[in-house]
């Protein structure tokens, strides 16, 4: 989603230019004012799955790509979203009770 968002940026100001280099600001506005929403929600759950990937990798004792795995495989076992998924694993790890979330941290 990103990734397509950003390529269709400029394209999007090269076909509501009248050939003059001006932007009809009224095409404009709806469509980007959207995908800068989109973006912003993704940013937000990319640092949230970023998020419950370095509790995994810390619990687990896993790297990166293992924890992602992991992650991923579950989003699909449960037929849920990955963002899902990465809310339960740091709504998890806060409902711990103080004295066990003291135990995972040295260990």
């Amino acid at each position: 989603m990103t990734s397509d968002a950003l390529i269709r940026l400029p394209h999007l100001h090269d076909e509501l230019s009248a050939g003059n280099g001006r932007t009809d600001l009224a095409a404009a506005t709806a469509e980007p004012e959207t995908e800068v929403a989109q973006l912003r929600a993704a940013l937000v759950s990319n640092r949230r799955i970023s998020m419950a990937v370095g509790i995994v990798m810390r619990d687990q004792n896993v790297d990166e790509d293992q924890a992602f795995a992991y992650l991923r495989r579950s989003s699909q076992d449960s037929n849920r979203k990955l963002r899902d998924v990465a809310e339960d694993v740091i709504r998890d790890l806060r409902s711990l009770p103080d004295t066990r979330r003291a135990e995972r941290l040295d260990s």
